[in-house]
């Protein structure tokens, strides 16, 4: 496991104090009071009067001056000598200085007493990558993001623990617990390089199926769809979603949500915004779903949507449709194409091998991998669909 730089550390540390100081002058009402320190006529901080001396060493490390905190740190723990996060104060000012073994001994001071300060935990999370303890580096980590969800800097502290095998494996069985900060691990703040987003979900195939939610694990696998990881995103969505066989996914409907709120990744139905587009749903008693579907208005309209992945090949889409004539074949068109755009779909035709369903027929060429199965319907005319199926029918 890679060790950590020093100033990496820094800069972690740095975000935990811009918010401690915020929240410290926030609960105390010393944003006044500290602003006008050079004032003579500023009320004078005490011996033992321990918020305001903890809220002036930690500005004072805001301002990149530890050995100005370090006084004042050491004058709140007079008032508190049995606080973490005032050891803890002790402690980012003792490494700014360059004191190693001095900021070692009050980290271990103030981890003995509750774990509940973050620069602690960065401290220790720290000394994990020089131990090359991976296990420990993500327990620290988990401990600082249970507080702290939105930690500033979350993401490059995922990005240091996934650098290796050994900190993927720890930190997917802290993953696998299901935290607070699931959600924040499956939906990055920052825009990931290829490399990070393979590296997180590297994390997730180490964890046990049972631990995974498609809803969580979906913004991370659209991440990686829009970066081109088709194989590694369709993988990752296999392992969470729980797919049904073949090359369309739910081709019953039985997932679909009409107000849009489950339709989670690309690889599921995606319905349009558009208000012109009447969708309601027949029920059958196994639970499939007909979806019934209507256009207003005076142009033709996406009306549902799949993302696929496909090798070139000559392939055949079929529904069930129980409108046969020629008038509603001619109103759908359904494309298999590298976009949605009206362009490429082709209209419906009756399938001679099955009668009640529909089909469009079309050759896959390698210009892209991932095809968008896109149905579009024109304006006033009422169809029903159901049991979508895509199969290769020649090369």
């Amino acid at each position: 496991m890679a060790k950590m730089s020093g100033q990496r550390w820094a800069s972690i540390c740095l975000a935990v104090l811009l918010l401690g100081y915020a929240t410290v002058a926030a609960i105390n009402g010393l944003g006044r009071w500290i602003s006008d320190e050079g004032d003579p006529h500023a009320p004078p901080v005490f011996p033992y009067d321990t918020m305001a001396a903890r809220a002036l060493a930690t500005r004072s490390l805001v301002n990149n001056a530890p050995a100005q905190a370090l006084p004042f740190a050491r004058m709140a723990l007079l008032g508190d000598p049995v606080d973490a996060q005032v050891v803890g104060l002790i402690g980012r000012s003792e490494i700014l200085l360059g004191h190693g073994d001095k900021a070692d001994a009050a980290f271990r001071v103030s981890a003995g007493l509750g774990w509940r300060d973050t620069a602690t935990q960065l401290y220790w999370y720290s000394r994990a990558f020089d131990l090359g303890d991976a296990e420990m580096a993500a327990q620290r980590l988990d401990a600082v993001l249970r507080q702290d969800p939105d930690f500033l800097a979350r993401d490059s502290s995922f990005a240091d623990l996934t650098a290796s095998p050994e900190g993927r494996g720890a930190l997917a069985a802290r993953l696998a617990e299901h935290p607070a900060w699931t959600v924040k691990f499956y939906a990055p703040r920052d825009a990931l390089t290829p490399e990070l987003l393979t590296d997180r979900a590297d994390v997730v195939r180490r964890m046990p199926k049972a631990a995974l939610q498609c809803a969580d694990v979906a913004p991370l696998v659209n991440r990686m769809l829009q970066a081109n990881l088709l194989d590694e995103g369709q993988d990752l969505w296999s392992r969470a979603c729980d797919p049904e066989p073949g090359l369309v996914h739910d081709g019953h409907f039985r997932g679909l949500d009409l107000d849009g709120k489950g339709n989670v990744t690309f690889f599921n139905w995606q319905l349009p915004a558009s208000g012109t587009v009447e969708l309601l749903f027949d029920e059958a008693a196994n639970g499939s779903r007909t979806l019934d579907m209507r256009v207003n208005g005076g142009i033709s309209r996406s009306v549902l949507r799949q993302l696929t992945i496909l090798s070139p090949g000559r392939y055949k889409l079929s529904w069930a449709m129980p409108e046969q004539g020629p008038a509603a074949l001619a109103a759908l068109r359904v494309g298999i194409g590298c976009t949605a755009d009206r362009g490429e779909a082709v209209a419906a035709q009756a399938d001679p091998a099955a009668p009640g369903r529909a089909m469009i027929e079309t050759a896959i060429d390698d210009t892209c991998r991932a095809r968008l199965i896109s149905f579009w319907l024109a304006p006033g005319t009422r169809v029903h669909i159901s049991d979508v199926r895509l199969e290769r029918v020649g090369a």
